[in-house]
């Protein structure tokens, strides 16, 4: 059976990418990490990929960057408890990625699309998945 890896991108809204194997399961757009954590739950991954979030003096960034932050940490806190690998990339790695992702229609969200980058740049550097 192919492994699920799923890619997320934190932040006010919260994108998501499910893939298995090679294979572009679904994206999703969330308001909360309670939410994310419900479909995690649900689908029991192989591998969580996570945009980390590198935090700036850029204005506006102070509370976009405090609700990431805990996001993210609420994840790693979520991933440890179950067994599930996570890895953090580092934003700078998404054009990269997004290169990648002609071949799979993600729609119009580029939070699913950042998800989606992600997962795939995770599999690339791990010959892996996608």
């Amino acid at each position: 059976m192919s492994k699920c890896i799923v890619g997320i991108d934190p932040g006010g809204t919260i994108g998501m990418a499910v893939f298995y194997g090679k294979i572009f399961s679904g994206g999703y757009e969330f308001s909360t990490i309670e939410e994310v954590l419900d479909l995690l739950g649900q689908i029991a991954p192989d591998q969580v990929v996570c945009e980390d979030y590198i935090l700036s003096g850029r204005p506006g960034q102070a509370i976009q960057g405090k609700v990431a932050v805990k996001q993210i940490g609420v994840l790693e806190h979520f991933c440890r408890e179950r067994e599930i690998n996570l890895a953090m990339q580092s934003p700078s790695l998404l054009q990269y990625g997004l290169k990648h992702l002609s071949r799979i229609n993600t729609g119009t969200s580029k939070h699913i699309a950042s998800a989606a980058a992600h997962a795939v740049v995770w599999g690339v550097k791990n010959h892996d998945a996608t």
